[in-house]
């Protein structure tokens, strides 16, 4: 349910021409949005143009970069990567989700959830973009509380 919450966000701001980005921790993840995107709202009835970034699908790096898309889904890493190398990016941004926040707090992830929302707070006085966090489970009376910190 709380996916299709997201779902709807992220069609929501093609639908009013404006771009979002879908983030998920995992490329197995990101192919399945991608795939699930395109199935419902990619087509000759619907023409929003959704791309997929993974490092196993950089073919549309370029046409992400340069904002020729409705809907991008990513996985974390990668949009951490664009943040880094093309902070431009979130100028033309006016939402990006976040799937399964619970997973951006993974150790083997290393800082990755800190880097993004460092470089987001950089930029966030002159660009105007949402973030939606969407979490299917808090695994850990420790993550309940960071969530808790970060949602006040």
């Amino acid at each position: 349910m709380v996916s299709f919450i997201g779902d709807m966000a992220a069609i929501t701001q093609a639908i009013h021409y404006q771009k979002a980005i879908y983030l998920v921790p995992l490329r197995s993840l990101a192919e399945e949005k991608h795939q699930h995107f395109k199935k419902l709202y990619s087509g000759k009835d619907c023409l929003i143009k959704i791309l997929i970034s993974s490092r196993d699908h950089r073919e549309d790096d370029y046409k992400i970069i340069a904002g020729e898309y409705e809907i991008a889904v990513m996985v974390y890493e990668k949009f951490n990567y664009f943040l880094w190398k093309y902070p431009a990016l979130l100028e033309n941004i006016s939402l990006i989700i976040v799937d399964e926040l619970q997973m951006i707090h993974d150790p083997e992830r290393g800082p990755l959830k800190g880097n993004m929302e460092k470089r987001n707070s950089l930029k966030s006085k002159k660009i105007k973009t949402t973030l939606m966090k969407i979490a299917s489970k808090i695994p850990s009376p420790i993550l309940c509380k960071i969530w808790k910190k970060q949602n006040k």
